[in-house]
């Protein structure tokens, strides 16, 4: 019950005061120009009972809850639905839940509320003014405090489609868009103008009535849950509302808690909202897997936004959630780069940055988290590559100086300022005879050695001269790839026992795929277009070659036991497993993967690997396998009319994605790129 003034409620409205009748306008304010607000138009109790007939609403005065003489003509009515309206009682999760529709009459108007508020009339500081047992006594403060909102169910577990009208909002919004008088609390039900004969496609807005006649096309559903204890469980509820209208044309609709289970959002058989009206704005809760939206981690139900007293659902660790859902503590990084579809991602501490190579305009990158680039760094790009370190960037590329060519190694701040502690790095391509070489394709690769040493993955050539009385011809006589050691300043570490290491490799000029490194080792990944690899591992013991089976590597990991895992993509991806005495060879099936393509993929430090799926038909999904190939079920990961353009794995140990929408023909302009990270 509020012990503050209720003037400032009927300043905001017309005629209103502790005597005087509130009549609602009966011409609705034309808001089509203006930003989203709510105006508030009056308030009305609702009793919600088990027994239709005595299911009550009625307008009144927002301090003595008296009704008001209303003219029915005159604007927005409600009348009670007598129909039966049965309770379901949940004796699993020892819950009742009860439910009243109203019909509505209110020409002209859109996105229709009733808010929950608390007045001088209701019990201690709640929205209800009567909780009520089965055998009609009265239950007090507790109890009150306990009738939570939710969707009509038609069986546990199971919201009716008909009768899921719980809204939700922020604090923030019912603070700064419900001025007149005290804030509503931050939940209510919204009514709806049925499309069909099951009222599974509604709209918000009412069509104009120019018959002048009292019908009632629309309904809302007050729907609650209460604990079933013995006695002291409600079967009837009374509670006030402020009725307000929202203008805007989005429709406002809430996966509650009692959804997860199902996937569906609002009673409606849309798995995780992924088949959704594009109009419709989705609420969820920690637990969802509703893959976009507006989480909310407390919806108050009781006392003062400052202090509650009561939440819809117990309050837990905010950044918990289960997995496969989106990380509540995260916050999602939406933007649009130009030149940076089809990039790379790289994660370093907390750090997480794009990298892409645009064609005559040289390496360049953008951090999604982290400190961001002010400056351009002069990087060429021809066969140029990046590493990202925990607060700075590794690059290299080639610099053609005909008849020579050698590699460029330097270091940069994430802002794009080179780093002044580090030495630029020449690596020479070639080792003798500087004359006619093949060039080959690969770009160097970065690998992070103990005490911040770097080891330098480099392509090389040896040539040899034939030459007879007229002229000298050179031909190569070895070529592949070698290691260097540097120190975290740029200087060469000679005596590093991996430096100087090299494996020739017919397979040079293949492109290189992700390496990887650990436990004193390191693996170069060189994929053919046919139907084999090649894998070149550099150790304390020296180099090895060896041909794999399959081909389009996305990922690598060295295991503490020394072997390799290796995972393949397309439709029929592959986890190859290398020891020493030879390759296992295993199918991935993530749950549902058919008819789906595997284009992107990163390691967990303990092994189990994230999958990156797409398909034509379908949103994007990630899903997790171990190292014997068993997958997990797929779980989406955005709309339907994105790409999955990355997966990784950052400091917290958790999956980041970089997802991609186009922009809409009338929108135009580069691709949307939207960075979330997950659960595991």
């Amino acid at each position: 019950m509020r012990a503050t003034l209720i003037l400032a409620v009927c300043a905001a409205l017309v005629g209103c005061s502790t005597g005087t009748p509130l009549i609602p306008p009966a011409t609705p304010p034309d808001t089509s120009q203006l930003p989203s607000r709510l105006d508030l138009l009056g308030y009305v109790q609702v009793t919600t009972d088990a027994d239709p007939l005595e299911t009550q609403v009625q307008w009144v005065n927002p301090v003595t809850l008296k009704p008001q003489s209303l003219d029915p003509a005159a604007g927005v009515q409600f009348r009670a639905v007598t129909a039966p309206a049965p309770l379901v009682n949940d004796t699993v999760r020892g819950e009742r839940y009860l439910h009243s529709t109203l019909q509505v009459h209110a020409p002209g108007r859109r996105n229709l509320y009733l808010l929950a508020v608390d007045t001088p009339q209701t019990i201690s500081d709640t929205a209800f003014t009567s909780v009520r047992n089965d055998a009609g006594a009265a239950l007090g403060e507790a109890a009150a405090r306990a009738v939570k909102p939710a969707h009509r169910m038609s069986a546990p577990g199971a919201a009716h489609p008909a009768g899921s009208d719980l809204v939700v909002f922020t604090e923030a919004e019912i603070a700064a868009r419900t001025g007149g008088g005290p804030a509503p609390f931050p939940w209510g039900f919204a009514a709806r103008v049925c499309l069909n004969s099951a009222c599974s496609s509604y709209t918000r807005t009412f069509d104009p009535d120019g018959s002048g006649m009292l019908t009632y096309p629309g309904r809302v559903t007050l729907a609650f849950k209460v604990p079933l204890s013995g006695a002291s469980t409600p079967r009837s509820v009374s509670g006030t509302f402020a009725v307000y209208q929202e203008s805007g044309d989005d429709i406002r609709v809430t996966q509650t808690t009692d959804e997860q289970a199902s996937g569906t959002v609002a009673g409606l058989n849309a798995p995780n909202a992924q088949a959704l009206p594009s109009a419709f704005r989705v609420t969820h809760f920690p637990g969802s897997s509703v893959p976009f939206g507006t989480r909310l981690n407390a919806v108050r139900t009781s006392g003062p936004a400052s202090a509650p007293t009561g939440t819809l659902f117990a309050v837990a660790d905010p950044c918990a959630a289960p997995s496969g859902s989106q990380d509540p503590c995260f916050t999602p990084v939406v933007g649009r780069w130009l030149g940076f579809d089809g990039s790379s991602m790289q994660t370093s501490g907390q750090n997480t940055v794009m990298f892409s190579e645009q064609g005559g305009f040289g390496m360049n990158w953008e951090s999604l988290i982290g400190p961001q680039r002010t400056s351009d760094p002069s990087v060429p790009g021809y066969r140029s590559s990046a590493w990202l370190l925990p607060d700075r960037i590794l690059t290299g590329h080639t610099v053609p100086d005909m008849p020579t060519q050698f590699f460029q190694i330097g270091r940069w701040f994430i802002s794009g300022a080179t780093d002044p502690a580090f030495q630029a790095v020449t690596v020479p391509y070639e080792l003798d005879y500087e004359v006619g070489n093949a060039y080959s394709d690969l770009p160097l690769s970065f690998h992070p050695l103990n005490g911040g040493d770097i080891l330098v993955v480099a392509p090389y050539q040896r040539n040899s001269a034939s030459c007879d009385e007229f002229t000298c011809f050179t031909y190569p006589v070895d070529y592949g790839l070698r290691t260097l050691v540097f120190t975290s300043s740029g200087q060469q570490v000679t005596g590093h026992p991996l430096n100087d290491l090299r494996a020739s490799a017919p397979t040079f000029n293949k492109t290189r795929s992700p390496s990887c490194s650990g436990n004193g080792q390191v693996s170069v990944t060189l994929m053919d277009s046919g139907s084999t690899s090649t894998l070149i591992t550099f150790s304390t013991q020296g180099a090895t070659t060896r041909t794999l089976p399959r081909t389009n590597i996305l990922a690598c990991q060295i295991q503490p036991n020394g072997n390799t895992l290796i995972v393949t993509g397309g439709t029929a991806p592959r986890l190859l497993t290398v020891t020493g005495s030879g390759v296992t060879d295993v199918a991935l099936v993530p749950g549902g993967f058919q008819n789906r393509r595997l284009e992107t993929a990163a390691f967990y430090a303990d092994g189990r690997f994230v999958l990156g799926i797409q398909t034509n038909s379908e949103p994007p999904a990630t899903a997790e396998c171990g190292p014997d190939g068993a997958c997990g079920p797929l779980r989406p990961v955005g709309p339907l009319d994105s790409s999955l353009a990355a997966v990784n794995v950052d400091a917290s140990g958790r999956p980041l994605t970089l997802v991609v929408t186009n922009p809409s023909p009338e929108d135009g302009g580069p691709p949307i790129l939207t960075l979330t990270r997950w659960m595991r």
